[in-house]
């Protein structure tokens, strides 16, 4: 999401998200000027706080706000803190303030009172709030405040109706409709509605049309966290492809936390977009819906797309779909393929590992012998977690024991008893050919030696260096595809 100046309570996705809906960034508005103005109840304001105290609250306010803006949620929940002990500290003051002759001091009350934690306290800053929503000659970006400190307390005692009203009307600015649905999205669940008509539900709906696009962008968060699937069918409706980009993408994200099955047909179909970040969002979002038809063949469709970052992606959630033969051959292809991106490679290995297919040893032991350290430290995680063997030594002699538990199913207490005499055996093979290449001599193998590429061991060859050779004779130890694997199956995969 692109960085954007913000109003008082504008950032709060990141802040909010384990607790409820998060609220769009909005264009920053101009200062507030001191004003005459008339209170709920006809009167004029009076001052109740001097200017000074203002500007000291209003401090800490923008100190939260920067750091939401930066996304840093330990110094959030910091001047959260310090903004929660002020607003107790100066309680009765920012209470008055709301009702200050000068516009600066309502608009900083009713924001730093959003920060306050005391339960026994909201139900009294809730109905000042909604005095000062109900007040049709109130500023504008005080009534913004209002909302959105609304929507951060969460009391239980609100009436949704004049939030509602005021978020529905379209003479109103745009800050104040995406305000209100901001407020709405966090209390819909918990105040719910009586009226089977839905008035407050159907208002919330009406501004996914709004033509404001932060008004949409918070409407369509308010409606993921009432989590309904008539809310899943309107999003689909109305914003999955909306003109605005930031709302496609919040759209995609709303739909997979409702998770209803109606979304995924449109999420499959968003796949053939032109749009990288949409196609991942997309991808994301029906790893929710893994065990449903057709959404298995389309992730792995995504393994060919011409962007990287989507084929990295693909490759990272077919591991989710652990048992399915298709999802697990398209990553061994990935995986074995040398001119694709480095990146894209490890996650189809680490995603191999989570399959745990005996068949994906073949496949991955090559890669054992390509000098990039992120593959080769992904690939023996990989083959340890697959085969359950972690064989001490060199990689020549981890492969060798990995591609045995493949070929034969032995235990690895019978490996481990095994091992030294192997590892001698082959050390002391490739001294003598490394010493008779050293002198120009004629490399002759014995008969041990001779017979070992029949067993898929590391076979010495000219110039003292070493190769795998896998063979298929048909044997129990066959890595073809019709050969036995050792682990119970057969060397074909079911579909």
């Amino acid at each position: 999401m692109p960085t954007r100046a913000l109003v008082s309570f504008a950032v709060l996705a990141g802040f909010l998200a384990a607790s409820g809906v998060g609220c769009s960034s909005a264009p920053a508005p101009i200062d507030v000027p001191e004003e005459e103005a008339v209170g709920p109840d006809g009167q004029k304001y009076a001052p109740h706080m001097p200017p000074e105290i203002a500007r000291e609250l209003d401090g800490f306010r923008v100190a939260w706000e920067e750091a939401a803006n930066a996304s840093d949620r330990r110094k959030m929940e910091s001047a959260a803190q310090k903004l929660n002990a002020k607003a107790l500290e100066y309680y009765e003051a920012l209470l008055n303030g709301m009702i200050d002759d000068n516009a600066q001091v309502r608009r900083v009350s009713c924001s730093v009172l959003g920060f306050l934690r005391d339960p026994q306290k909201k139900p009294r800053v809730a109905e000042r709030l909604t005095l000062v929503v109900r007040n049709d000659l109130e500023h504008y970006l005080v009534k913004v405040a209002a909302l959105y400190s609304l929507g951060h307390l969460q009391a239980i005692t609100t009436d949704l109706a004049p939030v509602s009203r005021l978020m529905n009307d379209e003479m109103q600015d745009p800050l104040v409709r995406a305000a209100g649905a901001f407020a709405i999205g966090r209390l819909y669940p918990l105040v719910g509605e009586k009226d089977p008509n839905r008035p407050v539900f159907n208002a919330l709906v009406a501004r996914l049309a709004d033509p404001a696009p932060w008004v949409r962008e918070n409407a369509v968060l308010a409606l993921q966290n009432v989590r309904e699937r008539a809310a899943a069918d309107y999003l689909v409706k109305y914003t999955l492809h909306d003109d605005s980009r930031q709302v496609r993408i919040l759209t995609v994200a709303a739909l997979e936390q409702i998770g209803d099955d109606s979304a995924v047909e449109p999420l499959v179909e968003l796949l053939s977009s032109d749009d990288a970040e949409i196609v991942v969002q997309a991808m994301s979002a029906l790893e929710r819906f893994s065990s449903h038809q057709g959404v298995g063949p389309a992730m792995v469709d995504q393994l060919s797309h011409a962007d990287p970052i989507v084929r990295r992606e693909a490759a990272f959630l077919l591991r989710y779909f652990k048992g399915d033969a298709d999802a697990t051959d398209a990553l061994e292809e990935s995986a074995a393929n040398k001119g694709e991106a480095e990146e894209v490679r490890q996650a189809a290995i680490e995603s191999l590992q989570v399959h745990r297919d005996p068949q994906s040893v073949p496949t991955l032991i090559p890669i054992l012998d390509e000098r990039i350290e992120r593959l080769q430290t992904a690939t023996v995680s990989a083959l340890k977690a697959i085969t359950g063997l972690s064989p001490e030594g060199d990689k020549r002699y981890q492969a060798y024991y990995w591609e045995q538990a493949v070929k034969t199913g032995r235990p690895e207490v019978v490996f481990a008893k095994d091992y030294e005499f192997h590892s001698e055996k082959m050390l002391s093979a490739d001294r003598r050919y490394a010493g008779a290449a050293a002198t120009g001599g004629t490399i002759r193998p014995t008969a041990s030696t001779a017979n070992r590429g029949r067993t898929g061991a590391i076979q010495p060859t000219r110039g003292g260096t070493t190769q795998q050779r896998r063979t298929n004779t048909g044997n129990t130890g066959s890595f073809g595809r019709g050969g036995t694997t050792g682990f119970g199956g057969t060397g074909r995969r079911t579909r």
